[in-house]
């Protein structure tokens, strides 16, 4: 059964989608949300649901790229909350992609 949203509730949640994974460093899931969504965001009558969206559009971009060069997984957030529940759990975080986050860490000079 299909959830019938109102269209302000539905952008409401679905960019706290997006700042909730973009936070988590889950950047597959942010640019899949970003090309799923960019229709119906970009059609919000809001100027400020705009200028969200774009800075996500560009945010995940700039991720993308970054992930691309150092590993994918490379960009999580070993600190937040759901990832630090999510470890061990292979359909969420696997040991490569946390291996690929610590090495950007000490590549940046990141503290663990």
């Amino acid at each position: 059964m299909a959830i019938e949203w109102n269209p302000k509730d539905r952008e409401k949640f679905r960019l706290y989608m997006l700042r909730f994974v973009h936070a988590a460093g889950l950047i597959d899931l942010l640019c899949h949300y970003v090309r799923k969504w960019a229709d119906d965001l970009r059609s919000s009558p809001s100027t400020e649901v705009h200028e969200q969206f774009a800075w996500f559009e560009r945010e995940a971009d700039r991720c993308a790229k970054v992930e691309a060069e150092h590993g994918k997984g490379s960009l999580l957030n070993l600190e937040n909350p759901f990832i630090l529940r999510s470890v061990g759990n292979p359909r969420i975080v696997t040991l490569e992609q946390l291996e690929a986050a610590r090495s950007y860490r000490r590549v940046m000079g990141i503290a663990a």
